[in-house]
């Protein structure tokens, strides 16, 4: 499953009871973060609205052949903004369905 506003995993560890996630990952900062700053732009909040509305659209819309993913407990912390503004989903722990435990 691949969109644009999803970050791209790297690598994984899982040894014991311990797993680690590896990003490519040049952030400018949380969508939190930039809140409690007050450093969030209009331009910014509209580019994150529109930006990760198509992207939960690809995630909930049925398509033959394609796994069915539900977003749950979004959350400000979870979305960062590359060093383009663009809005990236950074914890698939929100996400139910396919082949993730609920």
């Amino acid at each position: 499953m691949s969109h644009p506003n999803m970050q791209k995993l790297v690598g994984y560890c899982f040894e014991g009871k311990q797993l680690a996630v590896v990003y490519d990952l040049k952030p400018l900062d949380t969508i939190h973060n930039l809140m409690v700053k007050d450093d969030f732009t209009w331009l910014q909040r509209i580019k994150v609205a529109l930006g990760f509305s198509v992207l939960l659209n690809f995630l909930h819309r049925p398509v033959p052949h394609r796994i069915q993913y539900l977003v749950r407990n979004i959350c400000a912390a979870h979305i960062i903004l590359d060093q383009d503004g663009f809005p990236k989903l950074l914890d698939f722990g929100m996400l139910a369905g396919g082949i993730l435990p609920e």
